[in-house]
């Protein structure tokens, strides 16, 4: 199992050339919906210095153009999107490391408690509580 200190050891050692990116672990029970974390070095040549995204990966990809856009155009922003959907900009990739690591670790606590949940009503389905065995058919 993934825990936090080996994705901190993967980002840290990582090279993040143009346009590079890494990705954090899924929700638990989702598969390829674009949530995950990501942390990405802004693909755009036109942009000298570097940029980094931080946030869900699909949100990256919503705005990385806009960000780019933006950011030429003398009126960089740091925080793109709202609630779920936030994309963080950062110009040192340490910082963005430590955000990375940040979103990494919610999810890793929220699969963890996902299944301590799902642990327990397969114990009490065992034990022939019904209520729980519907549970788990319905909603895990």
């Amino acid at each position: 199992m993934i825990n936090l200190n080996d994705i901190r050891q993967a980002t840290t050692k990582l090279r993040f050339t143009r346009g590079m990116s890494m990705v954090g672990p899924e929700y638990a029970g989702c598969c390829g919906t674009g949530v995950r974390p990501t942390i990405l070095r802004c693909p755009y040549s036109q942009i000298k210095e570097p940029l980094f995204l931080v946030g869900p990966e699909l949100c990256i990809d919503e705005h990385k153009r806009t960000i780019a856009l933006n950011h030429l155009a003398g009126h960089p922003q740091r925080i793109y999107g709202k609630d779920n959907s936030t994309v963080y900009v950062f110009k040192t990739k340490h910082t963005a490391i430590e955000k990375f690591l940040e979103l990494c670790g919610k999810v890793l606590e929220y699969n963890e408690s996902e299944r301590t949940e799902v642990a327990l009503l397969r114990e009490q389905a065992r034990k022939g509580d019904m209520a729980a065995a519907l549970s788990l058919g319905l909603d895990h």
